[in-house]
């Protein structure tokens, strides 16, 4: 093959004076290995756990199996692949899409700062920001950043950092990581819970003299700072004080800038409320919202997706997760089943379980009054 390339330049040179045949690809071409990845062009600390032992203890050489063909992105559910993007049809959750960004962030071209890139937590992204001239002049904010919402999904916070700066709050959030503590209350671990949410307190006691909310986008989190956090810290000093002050992302602009006009979205959505929402702080905020922004919203009637924390990620359990959310998720729809391909054009799902569980093309509400309002999944 090279000695047929090396002699291709001569009779096309020879027809003409100067080189203009296809240059850099029949005349004079790059060898054919030079520009294949084999390496990444930079070096990361990185010991991996497993031993790749197939590769050579190689992270990189495991990564190139991934030769790009898109197998893994076949939509037919009766095939045995990756189940992720069989519902969401989005490339990252497909196992080319990842593998994509861990060899990105060894290679360091796309994703430059590794494992703590902006790219991957919202921490990062952050921090990183420039936040507009006007942020400020409302007050400032205290964003509650989940941990999920943080590592795995940024996108909501990043929307809701972005609408409150643009309406006129200075945002600011937790120093480090801190945690609502509601894993371990879930699953009956109230000493643990107690230990975590006394550190979470005492991290952003200085915070809250501060700020005029704290600003929940997770409703589970937000529930939980709202009522099980003071019921189990009764009589910290701050416990009170975040209870008072914690507002949903709809909330927080009813109550603290209500005069402020939000983008008009002639979409029609169905939206399911978190249930915690429904006991706790209650949904007449985002209705309010919606109904501001011109949306034509339908608002499910149940308010359990069945996915409920870990609930329905645990095996003798699975039966009644489905069996909930069939008859929340999908009653509009006729039939029991755990997609809806006849919902309206967007569903507005709030939190990060109910869009686990109903696999639509569903968003967050405060991706709606983003300056560019987007209804693309964000998962």
């Amino acid at each position: 093959m090279r000695s047929v390339m090396g002699a291709t330049p001569r009779p096309c040179a020879a027809r003409a004076s100067e080189v203009r045949v296809s240059p850099g690809v029949v005349v004079r071409p790059r060898p054919v290995d030079a520009d294949l990845r084999v390496r990444p062009r930079r070096e990361l600390d990185i010991t991996p756990v497993f031993s790749y032992e197939n590769d050579g203890g190689d992270l990189a050489a495991t990564l190139r199996r991934c030769v790009g063909v898109g197998k893994c992105r076949t939509r037919d559910s009766a095939g045995v692949m990756c189940p992720s993007f069989q519902v969401t049809h989005d490339e990252k959750d497909s196992t080319r899409g990842r593998a994509r960004v861990l060899d990105e962030m060894l290679n360091g071209g796309v994703i430059e700062d590794g494992w703590r890139s902006a790219e991957v937590s919202f921490s990062s992204w952050f921090r990183r920001r420039t936040a507009p001239a006007g942020a400020g002049t409302r007050g400032t904010m205290l964003l509650w950043v989940d941990s999920f919402g943080n590592a795995l999904n940024p996108g909501p916070l990043r929307a809701a950092t972005e609408v409150l700066e643009e309406i006129g709050f200075r945002v600011i959030v937790p120093p480090g990581t801190q945690c609502c503590g509601l894993t371990w209350i879930t699953t009956g671990q109230l000493g643990v819970a107690r230990r975590v949410q006394r550190r979470t307190l005492n991290a952003i006691a200085p915070q809250l003299e501060e700020v005029s909310a704290v600003v929940g986008i997770e409703p589970s989190c937000t529930a939980t700072l709202r009522t099980d956090l003071p019921d189990l810290l009764a009589g910290h000093p701050a416990a009170a004080r975040l209870a008072r002050k914690t507002k949903t992302f709809a909330g927080t602009i009813r109550d603290l800038a209500p005069d402020w006009d939000p983008p008009e979205l002639p979409v029609e959505t169905l939206r399911q409320t978190h249930c915690h929402q429904h006991a706790v702080m209650g949904d007449q905020a985002d209705s309010w919202l919606l109904e501001r922004m011109g949306v034509d919203d339908t608002k499910l009637g149940s308010g359990c997706c069945g996915l409920a924390g870990n609930f329905g990620f645990e095996r003798e359990h699975y039966a009644l997760s489905v069996a909930a959310g069939n008859g929340c998720c999908c009653r509009p729809c006729g039939p029991p089943r755990t997609r809806c391909a006849c919902w309206p054009t967007a569903s507005a799902a709030t939190p990060r379980s109910d869009r686990e569980r109903t696999g639509t093309r569903s968003t967050w509400p405060n991706w709606f009054v983003t300056p560019r309002p987007q209804l693309s999944p964000s998962r």
